[in-house]
């Protein structure tokens, strides 16, 4: 969905986008406010979901992060968009032997101040790793009203694409025409919440199985029995 198809279906839901079949004019009573609070809420919705029921995994190479040398670790800086760490966030190519390698998760790494990474820099294939993590969501921007060219950039806005998945976007309306009735029409605003929550509860992560090796935790202590 783009951002012009999401706000045609906000302005329909509130009934604001036609009267007898006619498109309504921004000069027509509180239309140009509506349409100018939309790109916030809109931006404030899709964060609401992405931290919610619709995460959204990222991948990066350990290689494109900037990182300082600490001793016997590197600390490297994460992404603008990182929100949190995916479980088990780093897929490392372990070496074992004869010149293979075996994809696994690798734990031996500590979050810093929310968003630095601090891995021993001795690791075998370490400029190899990829890091995996659930970022923010990319934001519609604002335009504002002295801006050159507005129109054009407005044309470029409502061609954007959504960010995160289908499922999200069809309950994204909803959200934004809510808080727009909000203050003037309790009932509408009720029914149009009701309906996004409904939208959000349907929307469900696939249950996955992954496999990885298990450390003997035993391993070198010699103890009797084992």
């Amino acid at each position: 969905m783009t951002y012009g198809e999401l706000k045609k279906l906000v302005m329909q839901l509130i009934f604001s986008e036609s009267i007898a079949g006619t498109e309504i004019r921004e000069t027509y009573n509180n239309q140009a406010d509506y349409l100018r609070m939309i790109p916030g809420l809109a931006n404030d919705g899709m964060m609401y979901i992405a931290t919610t029921v619709k995460k959204i995994p990222e991948l990066v190479p350990l290689t494109t992060l900037n990182y300082e040398e600490m001793g016997k670790f590197r600390l490297y800086t994460l992404p603008e968009d990182f929100w949190r760490m995916h479980n088990g966030g780093i897929i490392w190519p372990k070496p074992i032997g004869g010149g293979q390698t075996a994809y696994e998760r690798f734990h031996w790494y500590k979050m810093y101040a929310n968003n630095r990474l601090l891995v021993p820099a001795n690791v075998p294939n370490l400029d190899e790793m990829m890091v995996e993590y659930y970022r923010y969501p990319h934001q519609i921007p604002d335009i504002p009203d002295d801006a050159p060219d507005k129109k054009a950039q407005e044309q470029e806005r409502d061609s954007m694409e959504l960010d995160n998945t289908p499922d999200t976007h069809a309950a994204l309306p909803y959200y934004i025409a809510a808080q727009l009735v909000m203050y003037d029409d309790p009932f509408r605003y009720s029914a149009l919440w009701n309906a996004f929550e409904t939208r959000l509860g349907r929307i469900t992560e696939p249950v996955t199985t992954e496999y990885s090796l298990v450390d003997d935790a035993y391993w070198g202590f010699n103890l009797p029995g084992v």
